[in-house]
């Protein structure tokens, strides 16, 4: 019969004074070890397919300090945006007016800059953006600090990327 270790104080688990009254028998010591033997096998399967995938490339690259070429290789958007609660349908295609709309501050919450968002409401968030004439012809990526429940991203009248979650 093996007994197993007195649990202490420290290990709020298990009281006290259940610690060493149960005995520990083999046929359970053996039940247990096959099902931490299933645990690790699963383990292993859910940590190889992280260690799988870090041999593509990833789907967000680091941004680069100095591009060839390129004066500055990134142009900050944190300012300039308009939002508004309101979107006219036509609110994704190049040319609409969002003078109208409220300013602003990127990355931020709206309802903590004064805008009261109705729950379930659809928001519309809006910059414009001058791209220099040294990033013609290379690929351009958009990052985002973080993108809170659902958003759409649209660059002039295209469709990009959709997001579903938190950050």
């Amino acid at each position: 019969m093996i007994t197993p270790p007195r649990r202490t104080a420290a290990s709020p688990s298990v009281s006290p004074s259940a610690s060493a009254s149960k005995p520990f028998f083999r046929r359970s010591a053996l039940k247990g070890l096959a099902a931490a033997g299933v645990v690790a096998i699963a383990g292993d399967i859910l940590l190889a397919a992280p260690a799988a995938a870090a041999t593509a490339p990833p789907l967000i690259p680091p941004l680069p300090e100095s591009v060839s070429g390129v004066a500055n290789p990134r142009i900050p958007v944190a300012s300039g945006w308009r939002y508004t609660t309101a979107p006219p349908a036509s609110f994704r295609t190049t040319g609409t007016d969002t003078s109208s709309w409220d300013e602003i501050s990127v990355p931020g919450e709206p309802a903590l800059q004064g805008h009261t968002v109705p729950s379930g409401t659809e928001c519309a968030y809006s910059v414009k953006v001058a791209v220099p004439a040294d990033f013609a012809g290379r690929k351009i990526m958009l990052c985002f600090d973080g993108v809170y429940s659902f958003a759409r991203l649209w660059v002039n009248g295209t469709a990009v990327r959709t997001h579903d979650g938190g950050w």
